[in-house]
């Protein structure tokens, strides 16, 4: 899938299944949201701080990781950005 594409729901289960992965306990929007937001460790950083490569799987399990420690991480981080360009 190309950067700056929507991950879809059928994606993203792909992926899910493909590693084995149970993500039937987390909120499908904050998985896209999550998979949208978590390509920026990407190659588009440049290569000191590519963290996934632009590889899928890699992406998921950092959304997963966010999601566990905070379910309603992507919308809370989201919604700071946008104060945040509010105020300025």
């Amino acid at each position: 899938m190309e950067k700056g594409k929507d991950y879809t729901e059928k994606v993203i289960l792909a992926f899910a299944k493909r590693n084995s992965i149970d993500i039937s306990k987390f909120d499908m929007q904050q998985l896209k949201l999550g998979m949208s937001v978590e390509m920026e460790h990407g190659s588009e950083m440049g290569f000191e701080v590519d963290v996934t490569n632009d590889e899928p799987d890699s992406t998921l399990k950092i959304v997963l990781a966010h999601l566990k420690k905070e379910p309603k991480y992507y919308t809370k981080i989201l919604k700071n950005e946008k104060d945040s360009e509010d105020k300025k």
